[in-house]
């Protein structure tokens, strides 16, 4: 994203400034950009001016993750391999289901960090499963935030890549998407 202008708060009314306070990004200029100018915009690679307001707060890297209609905001954080979602425990959130913990939580499991981070998830929508692959998004992007030297490793196992298969859609005329009525030949 770029930031075209950049704006001082000193200069604004009080309610807008309140606004800009609600906005859940917040800019990060480099420290030679003091004079907060107008006229010469700073021009930075995107990850690294723009982090999310959670992230300076806490310390921890916030992400979304979809698949199918299930979306799942992950909180990333170093830790020592605590994994909740939902406010549960994963393993029993996933009902021992070693391959849904597996596609959930195999970004740290392939890159062998799995006792140096907290994950925190919130899931909803679809099923188990596609909860496990929202999930699995939302950790490997917030992985690739927090260590940006894995983004190669995280590219290269796919873990990044969104899975962009859905549902299709029920036609006219048909039963389902495909299914045709049975051919009656009398």
């Amino acid at each position: 994203m770029r930031l075209w202008w950049v704006l001082s708060l000193a200069f604004l009314p009080a309610n807008f400034a309140l606004l800009l306070r609600r906005v859940a990004y917040v800019v990060q200029l480099p420290s030679s950009s003091a004079g907060f100018t107008a006229s010469s915009p700073q021009r930075t690679s995107s990850r690294s001016s723009i982090v999310m307001r959670s992230t300076a707060r806490t310390g921890r890297e916030f992400t979304f993750g979809k698949r199918k209609t299930a979306m799942a905001r992950v909180f990333v954080r170093p830790g020592n391999g605590v994994y909740t979602v939902n406010g549960r425990d994963a393993w029993e959130y996933f009902g021992n289901d070693s391959k849904a913990f597996y596609t959930a939580f195999g970004p740290l499991i392939e890159l062998k960090v799995e006792d140096q981070y907290n994950v925190e998830a919130f899931a909803k929508g679809s099923g188990l499963v596609s909860q496990a692959g929202a999930v699995s998004l939302g950790v490997a992007r917030g992985l690739d935030r927090l260590q940006p030297n894995y983004h190669g490793l995280l590219r290269k196992y796919q873990w990044l890549t969104s899975d962009g298969r859905n549902v299709e859609r029920k036609k006219v005329g048909l039963h389902s998407a495909r299914r045709r009525h049975q051919y009656s030949k009398r």
